[in-house]
């Protein structure tokens, strides 16, 4: 669930910072940082390690590869999609 959670906040930040993008590109970007972050993690390099093993750094990057966190990061992008689509379908209907 955490994985998932992390996901829908790395496409949120990217819609935050990019209100302009369609969907489909903030869940390729998004989807691409999240699968970036998961495949780092098979790196191991002292200096990763250390950043890894602080609380704050854990969080960012994770710390060790899960291939169940790759669909995890799906799903979470595919919520983060169908909420964005009807937010914006909301939003369209009632001239924001």
């Amino acid at each position: 669930m955490g994985d998932l959670l992390w996901a829908m906040m790395i496409f949120w930040i990217i819609a935050f910072l990019y209100p302009n993008l369609n969907i489909k590109k903030l869940a390729l970007y998004s989807l691409g940082i999240c699968f970036i972050v998961e495949f780092s993690q098979l790196i191991q390099i002292n200096w990763l390690i250390k950043i890894r093993n602080n609380p704050f750094g854990r969080l960012i990057l994770g710390q060790g590869f899960l291939w169940s966190d790759l669909i995890a990061y799906s799903i979470g992008i595919t919520f983060a999609c169908i909420i964005k689509y009807y937010l914006n379908k909301i939003l369209k209907s009632s001239n924001y």
